[in-house]
Formats: C-alpha cells, sequence, structure tokens
C-alpha cells in the first residue's frame, strides 16, 4: 500500500496475509527466470552456485522450493540472519524482504561483497541503494544485477543490469484469482445479493 495517498478516509481491501496468495506465484516464477537469463549469460547451469534468500514469507519460501527442484543448494534467512554471511556463501542472491522498514536494506556495505554475485530483487527499488549499485554495476563489481522496476533507473543503464517494467505479479492466472477474491470480499463488506462474474479470456 505504499502507492496509495487519501484526502478522505476509504475503506482499502489489502491482499497482504490473504489465503488467495498462497496460491498465486507469478513473483516465484518471475525469479526462476530472472536465474536461467542471468546463469545462460555465463552458460552457467542454476545447480553450479549457492542461492541464498533474504527473507522468510510467502514468495522467498515458493522461490526455495523452485530452486530445489532445480537441484540448487539452498540457504535462507530472515532479517535477524547474517546477510553478509549469506552474501559470502553463495553466488545467486535474492531479495525478498518487503519496502516497510527495509528502504536502503541492501547498503554499500552489502553491495561491496557482491563481487561475482548475481543478485534479484522482486520486491521494491528502494530496498537497494540504487546510487551506489548503479557505480558498482558499471565498474564490475557486481557481475549482474536483474530486477522488476525498470522505470527507477536512468534511460542508459550496464549491460549487466536486466530490468523488467513491473512484470513480475502481473499474470493472467495471477490477476483472475486476485479479482475473484477481491469481488467476493467486496461482496461481503457491501452485503449486496448480485453475482459476480469474472471471464478469462484466452490468449
Amino acid at each position: 500500500l505504499d502507492h496509495l495517498q487519501f484526502t478522505k478516509p476509504i475503506r482499502v481491501l489489502s491482499l497482504q496475509g490473504a489465503d488467495v496468495l498462497t496460491k498465486v506465484r507469478a513473483v516465484s516464477e518471475w525469479v526462476m527466470w530472472a536465474a536461467i537469463t542471468a546463469k545462460r549469460r555465463f552458460f552457467e547451469d542454476i545447480d553450479e552456485c549457492g542461492v541464498g534468500i533474504i527473507g522468510n514469507g510467502r514468495i522467498a519460501k515458493h522461490v526455495m522450493a523452485n530452486f530445489i527442484s532445480f537441484g540448487a543448494s539452498v540457504a535462507i534467512i530472515d532479517k535477524s540472519g547474517d546477510p553478509k554471511q549469506l552474501i559470502k556463501d553463495n553466488g545467486i542472491i535474492i531479495l525478498c524482504i518487503p519496502r516497510e522498514r527495509n528502504i536502503g536494506f541492501f547498503s554499500k556495505e552489502l553491495i561491496d561483497l557482491c563481487h561475482g554475485k548475481i543478485i534479484i530483487n522482486p520486491s521494491r527499488p528502494d530496498i537497494i541503494d540504487q546510487k551506489y549499485m548503479l557505480l558498482a554495476l558499471k565498474h564490475g563489481k557486481v557481475r549482474l544485477l536483474v530486477d522488476d522496476f525498470q522505470k527507477s533507473w536512468p534511460l542508459t543503464v550496464p549491460s549487466n543490469l536486466i530490468s523488467t517494467d513491473h512484470i513480475a505479479g502481473s499474470t493472467v492466472g495471477s490477476r483472475n484469482k486476485v479479482n475473484i477474491w477481491l469481488a467476493k470480499e467486496a461482496k461481503k463488506i457491501l452485503n449486496v445479493n448480485y453475482a459476480v462474474y469474472l471471464e478469462q479470456k484466452s490468449v
């Protein structure tokens, strides 16, 4: 909800903690795409290096399961863990932490440990010190960064930055699951008696 601004009180339906999200795996699938794309750039397999995940929520656990199915060695920590050791021990670092209380978390100090590392960020752009990250990428201090926040970077970026335009969670299937849940929740709140039909068009 960090993008919302209201001038008067309004009821907000939040997906945070909703059961429907256990069935939505679009972001974790995007992370796998990012990892495969990154490793193929260097003609390497997913299981050739360790995978370190910072975060211990729903998406992090989905990501961990995906990598394990590819035969990768996976380490996962929450905010109480040691990110420095995690970075040192693994070749792929994935940031799966919420924006709240984590702005600037991936700081210069952590970026300096990422020589030769692949970093994947599906979370939010400002959990990383983007200004310093850009310098680290330009000077080859970081092997590769893949994120989903294309508009947060300058128009011209180093070749070792791959950035998509906020598409990680945007699939037809995930949107339909969420839309159906929202319609049902709105019906409960409004106490209406009409049926809501959502149609998935084939593409």
